[in-house]
């Protein structure tokens, strides 16, 4: 996802944000009333034992997608023009520090289109959390139960969740640093793009895979509750609504405060996974995240069509 779509100061887009903040007030209430309106029932039930993989396990997960690029990248540069042209340059002169995706974005094509929404609202969200949350923060979170037997100062209530939170948000957020730099051509970024997204989901699916016939992971494990899919999906589109405001207002806070060729995206971003993380670990449930995660890329997506057309 990129927030860049907030760098100039647009009355369309303040409109957009006024807009989302006015629904998500009315949302928040009335989904807030149906979801806590039995205050005897708990609106989730945690269930949750130390996960059953390891550091080990994620690496080869980080391989698996590796590879997946590799042969991506071996499959275009073979058979896909322009880049199999050897004399094919994929970059341009100009630079610029904007997000692949709004490059493409503003270039119009449908194809382009049709890659940059599928990649953002659908594959982006599914692959980074459950890698970063359920897989790395699930680890971490057996690292901190393990600390608080040797830690005193682990076993405080108020640092509870803290490290495996933080240090599952920190990477992530470190992913998206983007500086100035050559502006790559359409039919590139279109490569590099649709790459990504293949590589995520087989990574995600063979990392599912993985731990179920291998390490003997469980649906709970993974975050999954099927019976609670729907109400999950709308604690997620809550959480969505509570979340885009801050998240604009800390973007547009940190492009006044950052030179014009640093982007400020890792800044939303953390704040962004640190309140999925903190929210996966009283609750441990995939779906709201998925979620909200997809939401505020599909809120950035059309935000940004709307900005260029």
């Amino acid at each position: 996802m990129d927030w860049s779509v907030a760098y100039e100061i647009d009355p369309r887009l303040l409109g957009v944000i006024c807009l989302a903040l006015a629904l998500g007030i009315l949302l928040v209430e009335g989904a807030g009333f149906f979801v806590f309106r039995r205050p005897r029932k708990p609106a989730i039930v945690v269930i949750r034992r130390t996960v059953p993989w390891g550091f080990g396990d994620l690496v080869l997960i980080a391989a698996v997608f590796y590879v997946g690029i590799t042969l991506w990248s071996l499959f275009w540069r073979s058979l896909v023009p322009p880049l199999t042209n050897p004399d094919f340059s994929p970059w341009t002169e100009s630079h610029s520090s904007l997000h692949p995706l709004l490059r493409l974005i503003r270039q119009g094509q449908w194809s382009y289109l049709i890659v940059c929404g599928i990649s953002a609202v659908l594959a982006a969200p599914l692959a980074e959390e459950f890698f970063f949350r359920v897989f790395l923060q699930g680890w971490l979170e057996g690292l901190e139960r393990r600390g608080r037997r040797r830690w005193r100062i682990l076993r405080r209530r108020w640092l509870r969740g803290v490290f495996p939170v933080l240090f599952s948000a920190l990477p992530f957020a470190l992913l998206h640093i983007r500086g100035a730099g050559p502006t790559a051509k359409g039919e590139y970024l279109l490569f590099l793009m649709s790459g990504n997204a293949a590589a995520s989901l087989v990574a995600l699916g063979f990392a599912v895979f993985w731990m179920l016939a291998f390490r003997g992971a469980t649906a709970a494990d993974l975050g999954w509750a099927p019976r609670d899919f729907f109400r999950d999906l709308l604690r997620g589109l809550i959480v969505f609504l509570a979340l885009v405001v801050p998240l604009y207002l800390i973007q547009a806070g940190a492009a006044l405060l950052l030179p014009k060729d640093v982007t400020p995206d890792p800044l939303p971003l953390f704040f962004l996974a640190a309140v999925l993380g903190g929210f996966y670990y009283s609750t441990h449930r995939v779906v709201p995240l998925v979620a909200a995660h997809s939401a505020v890329n599909a809120f950035a997506f059309f935000s940004a069509l709307w900005y260029f057309f």
